[in-house]
């Protein structure tokens, strides 16, 4: 199975990029949605309980996001220790359910695949880039967070920036910016290389 990892800052429009190709047939992994699962995992539960304590929870012994987002976001290394319990349960996960897929390529969409190395994972990787101010205004207005708050979760983002030179494509979804040409191409580009035809 082809696998391509498509990433992106927050608000960047990586979801809606992802349904373009979920349209085209490809199966998409997205990432922070099964991390999210992981929580009423109790192995992970217990985890999390020992190195963060009773704080990421609420009075019914469930994950409180919010507690531990703002935990993770103002401390990198506490964002490091949640990544170390997430993401081996995310991966196995994530290779169980590759086994059940049946189209051409798959997509495992995250938006720390090149902060956290994951890149050599992929067979390529898509990068979907957004001007910083209309990024800014959609998480504003989708998570309803501080322009102060929006701009601390981007700074955790930063090495995206430097690591275009390693994508395979580049996706420009600015305002004015014509997406679908160019995830048509990425599908046709993709698909060709691998013996799979034409659309």
């Amino acid at each position: 199975m082809i696998k391509i990892g498509i990433t992106g800052i927050i608000g960047s429009g990586k979801s809606t990029v992802c349904q373009v190709f979920e349209s085209l047939g490809i199966s998409v992994y997205y990432s922070d949605v099964r991390a999210k699962e992981c929580y009423s995992n109790t192995n992970v539960l217990s985890k999390m309980l020992n190195t963060f304590g009773k704080e990421v929870f609420n009075s019914k012994g469930e994950i409180d996001k919010k507690a531990l987002a703002n935990l993770v976001f103002s401390h990198r290394e506490t964002l490091e220790k949640l990544n170390s319990i997430i993401h081996p349960f995310v991966f196995e996960d994530f290779n169980k359910w590759v086994d059940l897929q049946k189209c051409p390529y798959i997509l495992f969409e995250s938006a720390i695949i090149f902060e956290c190395g994951f890149d050599n994972m992929f067979d390529e990787v898509i990068i979907v880039d957004t001007p910083r101010e209309e990024v800014i205004e959609r998480v504003r207005q989708r998570n309803q967070l501080s322009v102060a708050e929006i701009e601390e979760r981007l700074a955790h983002q930063n090495k995206l920036l430097a690591s275009f030179s390693k994508a395979s494509y580049i996706v420009h979804n600015a305002e004015n910016t014509l997406v679908l040409p160019q995830l048509l191409a990425i599908h046709q580009n993709i698909m060709s290389k691998n013996n799979y035809g034409k659309l």
